[in-house]
């Protein structure tokens, strides 16, 4: 059609420009890029497009280059279908509507879609365009994951190695020694299409993927999207979202870790554990507290004749000025002792757990804790019907505006209070998200108890798995100067 338009008119044909499925919404097409350059360079008269859209839907460009730099370049832009044309300066305004009216268009596109997205994550469908690593896609339903059983041993490989105690750069060590693909290059050796340049180089696994890996939700079959979004649909770059704005859905796939494993990883990953020169991590690493001021309880040694002692003493001993007056060191081989003995009579006991549940029972402890959380439930519910409510009263005062059945300044004062209120339900849907997260999980661990119990028949040595599964903290007191005694409290993962 357009070079048909070129021939009636006795025009010189210079070049097609053509970007194939390019958005004219997008902020870079490479055919596009290259005749605003020969524009520039003054070897064209005429630009010549299907339709204004077909140039651009950007108002800015609309302005800053076909009525602004054309002019300059002294070059005509024309329409056929929609007679734009700029030589017709009478048709600027017509030119300028359209230009809104293509804008309105992509963002209300863009809107849709968004929402669109967002139904389907909310549904617990995955959108993403590869699948994680362990998972693929259904070959029934492109947003349902299923295992990848290669993928998924080397998944369960990370995480039994760092709940037993070694540490994200020896874990990626291993894989690498044994020449087993990163995520991003397993993917392309399954024939995905997905290029980052980032990752297109580096072969090799890194501590980022490790912890990556270790700190997904995914492995425990619970999709966890809409962690990033575009700053608008002018600029496609990402922004990264808060934690409470992430669309997070359970039980939405199978999972391939264990939850309660999940979750000991998940509460210790961003504490400081420095490793041991082997790579490893001590298994009494952020476990040790100091009950007079709450720092942890570091590792040191003496070098002695028949050997090397080790042993723990609060951190606050090492700082200028400190106050804290638990300043005695406790032999790690005495404290090891000790928790051995307590965890074995835990299992000794073990015998005794239908008695102990029974007085759960009687107390409600269970049953309290899901009150707790039904309370919660309906009070999150209840603040989201209020923000709802919000949203539908701003429509109305909008519109009053748009008939001006109100004045801009009442509309202002109205939108303040709204915006207000808002945010006070934000903050209180916030702390709400947190306290069920706590509860749900507290819950858990106490179903899980006797589970963790049966597991175990009696331990002969302490490691990090095992100090994971029964031990949150251990909290040590001061000396007593006189009875060369100090008090040591446990308190149980379960």
């Amino acid at each position: 059609m357009l070079q048909d338009y070129c021939k009636d008119n006795g025009w010189e044909l210079v070049e097609i420009y053509c970007d194939e499925d390019f958005s004219g919404a997008g902020t870079y097409r490479p055919d596009f890029e290259r005749l605003i350059k020969d524009c520039e360079n003054g070897l064209i008269d005429i630009v010549l497009c299907k339709s204004q859209a077909r140039f651009t839907r950007d108002m800015e460009i609309i302005e800053g280059i076909m009525h602004t730099k054309f002019i300059e370049w002294n070059i005509r832009f024309i329409g056929i279908v929609d007679h734009v044309d700029t030589h017709n300066k009478g048709n600027k305004k017509s030119r300028q509507i359209n230009g809104l009216v293509n804008e309105w268009y992509v963002e209300d596109l863009s809107e849709n879609i968004k929402k669109t997205f967002k139904t389907k994550k909310e549904q617990g469908q995955y959108i993403g365009v590869c699948a994680p690593y362990g998972y693929k896609k259904d070959p029934n339903n492109k947003h349902q994951l299923i295992i990848d059983e290669i993928p998924a041993k080397v998944v369960e490989e990370i995480y039994q190695l760092y709940y037993g105690g070694l540490g994200t750069y020896k874990i990626a060590e291993s894989l690498n020694n044994k020449n087993i693909l990163p995520p991003y290059h397993y993917h392309k050796s399954q024939g995905s299409t997905l290029y980052l340049k980032t990752a297109e180089n580096q072969k090799k696994w890194t501590t980022h993927t490790v912890r990556k890996i270790l700190k997904s939700r995914v492995y425990i079959g619970c999709l966890e999207q809409g962690r990033s979004a575009t700053i608008s649909y002018k600029n496609q770059k990402k922004k990264q979202l808060p934690e409470e704005e992430w669309i997070i859905r359970e039980n939405t796939h199978e999972p391939i870790i264990d939850k309660e494993i999940w979750l000991t990883i998940s509460s210790r990953f961003n504490e400081r554990k420095k490793p041991l020169r082997s790579g490893d991590i001590h298994f009494l690493s952020q476990k040790v507290y100091c009950k007079t001021c709450s720092s942890t309880f570091v590792r040191d040694r003496s070098i002695l004749k028949n050997g090397v002692s080790y042993y723990r003493l609060c951190r606050s001993k090492k700082q200028p000025n400190s106050s804290c007056d638990n300043k005695s060191p406790i032999k790690e081989i005495e404290l090891n002792a000790l928790l051995l003995q307590e965890i074995n009579n835990i299992i000794t006991n073990n015998i005794d757990e239908d008695l102990i549940q029974e007085e759960y029972q009687k107390k409600n402890f269970v049953s309290s804790i899901a009150s707790k959380i039904q309370t919660l439930e309906s009070e999150k519910i209840k603040l989201e019907g209020a923000k709802c409510q919000n949203e539908q009263k701003f429509t109305k005062i909008y519109n009053h505006l748009l008939n001006e059945t109100i004045t801009t300044e009442e509309f202002a004062i109205m939108k303040k209070s709204l915006t207000e209120e808002n945010e006070t339900l934000n903050n209180r849907l916030k702390t709400l998200a947190k306290e069920i997260i706590y509860l749900q999980e507290k819950q858990e661990k106490s179903d899980n108890k006797k589970l963790l119990l049966n597991k175990y028949k009696k331990i002969d040595e302490l490691d990090r798995a095992i100090m994971n599964d029964f031990i949150d903290k251990i909290i040590v007191g001061a000396l007593d100067p006189i009875t060369k005694t100090r008090e040591i409290e446990i308190n149980w993962a379960f």
